[in-house]
């Protein structure tokens, strides 16, 4: 099976790989502190405050690229195309 990757990635404009083993997990510290006051029934004044940091937030790239293939030679013609191990 890994011989048919390597086929796939040497095709110019297709490559592609997966996963990160050196990310680094989501962490977050954070404080709230709220205070109510109830003056009548019925009725209530508040204020809070919160706190948060946050460290290695992962945001996802998505590269969007367009080719084309008029003219190159071993182009699969357009239908159902099945990929088997």
């Amino acid at each position: 099976m890994n011989g048919q990757r390597a086929a796939f990635n040497e095709q110019p404009g297709f490559s592609g790989s997966g996963g990160d083993k050196n990310l680094k997990p989501f962490e977050s510290v954070q404080a709230d502190l709220s205070i109510e006051y109830y003056y009548a029934k019925g009725s209530a004044v508040g204020l809070a405050f919160f706190h948060k940091k946050v460290d290695n937030f992962v945001v996802p790239l998505v590269i969007g690229v367009e080719q084309s293939f008029v003219g190159k030679n071993n182009i699969v013609d357009a239908g159902i195309i099945n990929i088997a191990p």
